[in-house]
């Protein structure tokens, strides 16, 4: 437990800097908008374990299950920032608004997967089917690539938009 709480602590630490907000004693307060992702709970653990507490920062998480909807409060000066993956913010990213990745908080090596009916033996199974997933996501675009490999493309299944929550 030590060991995970040193490295949330140093991940968080970095990220805080890098939004000018960390100070030995009291930083304040920063609030960050995120959607509904496995990846980000260290987050809510931290705050339930009163780790940014004990680091001299109130941290409000708030779940936003649209991207752009909290990538506009941050915009709006409504969030402090948002726990993303950098697809996103790369897609909000204008000359207007230089949004700043500041910290990785997760890296996914092979956890990602496809859940099908039982009789769905490959991806070409699925040609006029329904699929689900999280258009513009990195999802949308894992599920391109294994498509791409099947000779495929999305023309070949029908897209139903579905959020992560």
């Amino acid at each position: 437990m030590k060991t995970f709480r040193n490295c949330l602590m140093t991940a968080v630490s970095a990220g805080l800097l890098g939004l000018g907000l960390a100070a030995p004693a009291d930083a304040g307060a920063i609030r960050l908008g995120m959607t509904t992702w496995v990846g980000y709970g260290p987050l809510f653990l931290a705050r339930d374990l009163g780790y940014f507490k004990e680091a001299g920062v109130d941290v409000d998480l708030k779940v936003i299950e649209e991207s752009a909807l909290y990538m506009a409060a941050v915009a709006g000066g409504d969030l402090d920032g948002a726990a993303s993956t950098v697809d996103e913010l790369m897609k909000y990213r204008s000359d207007d608004l230089c949004f700043k990745y500041v910290v990785a908080l997760d890296d996914s090596h092979g956890g990602d997967g496809v859940v099908t009916q039982a009789d769905v033996k490959s991806l070409k199974d699925l040609k006029g089917q329904p699929v689900a997933l999280n258009e513009g996501s990195v999802s949308e675009f894992w599920f391109n690539v294994l498509l791409k490999k099947e000779g495929m493309t999305e023309d070949d299944v029908s897209i139903t938009n579905m959020t992560a929550d």
